[in-house]
């Protein structure tokens, strides 16, 4: 029975130690940030954009864009706060205004001319080369036709078109 006891009371101090020590080392530790003037590159991921596509003077359907920039750190501080929303506006606006991409019939090799376009766009906007590449994650054309019928086209259909 005593035996039990010791043991126990051994292990609960071992653990406690380690806990405490554990604790101990991490709040002395340095953080761990890269040293200044050398930072990196780093990425912002835009919410989800729906922009309207109007072309001849009518709404022709709407495109659903998912977009992350590679942006500079040190030249980000010169944007106006919040940058997010800075660099989103000027993204809306270059779709939006945009007349080169046809989104409704979009060949593949458009995304590289869309990418580009956005990149000037943007860096133009900011005043400074802030952006260093763009990624689309996701990019949809919903025509007004998808839209009237409330995209109740069965799979079969779409998989034909």
């Amino acid at each position: 029975m005593i035996r039990n006891i010791v043991v126990s009371i051994w292990i609960l101090s071992l653990t406690l130690l380690s806990a405490y020590l554990g604790a101990t080392v991490s709040f002395h530790s340095p953080p761990s940030s890269p040293p200044a003037g050398e930072e990196g590159p780093s990425l912002i991921t835009l919410k989800s954009i729906t922009v309207p596509v109007i072309a001849n003077g009518a709404m022709q359907g709407y495109v659903l864009a998912s977009i992350t920039l590679t942006v500079k750190r040190p030249l980000l501080k010169k944007l106006p706060q919040p940058t997010d929303l800075v660099l989103a506006d000027a993204v809306f606006k270059t779709l939006y205004a945009e007349e080169q991409v046809d989104f409704k019939n979009m060949p593949k090799q458009d995304l590289d001319k869309l990418t580009k376009i956005i990149l000037e766009s943007v860096n133009a906007r900011a005043g400074v080369p802030v952006v260093e590449a763009v990624f689309i994650q996701e990019l949809h054309f919903l025509n007004k036709q998808e839209l009237a019928s409330g995209g109740s086209g069965s799979d079969a259909e779409a998989s034909h078109r």
